[in-house]
């Protein structure tokens, strides 16, 4: 078979939108997406996808950052993140039974590696010790925090941290809770 000049130009561009295809595709090869909107609606919570949880009604209630914008949230205490080479971050306020609250946060993290990093970097940073049901120490645990807990985890590239407030002195009731926070979100990642 004789191939023509025509149907050779014809091969290179049918080549040459393919490779522009795969290249402009949503998401990185973990399945991670590649800008921040895309990012924020794939970890959102949805209402109630945590039973009795629902998102404030506040204009603030949910924020997508990306590295250079994490800042205007959290000012100085973005180094941390930053530094690990957090690509997006997104902020959701959360109401659950009440009077708990979630403060949750995802970030991509852009390896597993540094997701790694970013949790034993918390782990070791604010004492955490307590254990998660079902999830091994080194990869989610929980700090105290006055009437609750504040879980880190991470899940490939996807770091996560879960402020859960309002539970009293009942640190098990909020690793419970957590548990639910990390399961919906773990199931995105695979």
């Amino acid at each position: 078979m004789t191939i023509t000049k025509s149907l050779r130009q014809r091969i290179v561009l049918l080549s040459c939108a393919a490779l522009a295809a795969a290249c402009s595709s949503s998401s990185d090869g973990e399945g991670t997406p590649l800008d921040e909107n895309a990012f924020g609606a794939k970890y959102k919570l949805a209402d109630n996808e945590i039973p009795g949880w629902t998102q404030k009604t506040t204009t603030d209630a949910f924020l997508v950052y990306t590295d250079q914008t994490l800042t205007d949230k959290i000012d100085g205490a973005a180094v941390p993140y930053t530094d690990r080479k957090m690509r997006f971050a997104l902020v959701q306020e959360l109401v659950g039974p009440d009077p708990q609250n979630a403060t949750f946060w995802a970030m991509d993290m852009t390896s597993e590696a540094n997701a790694q990093s970013m949790a034993a970097h918390q782990k070791t940073t604010m004492s955490a010790t307590i254990t998660i049901p079902g999830y091994d120490a080194s990869v989610a645990i929980a700090s105290e925090a006055l009437t609750g807990i504040t879980v880190y985890a991470y899940f490939k590239a996807l770091y996560l941290e879960i402020i859960l407030d309002g539970f009293g002195q009942d640190r098990d009731a909020a690793a419970q809770t957590g548990v639910k926070f990390l399961q919906a979100e773990e199931a995105k990642t695979k």
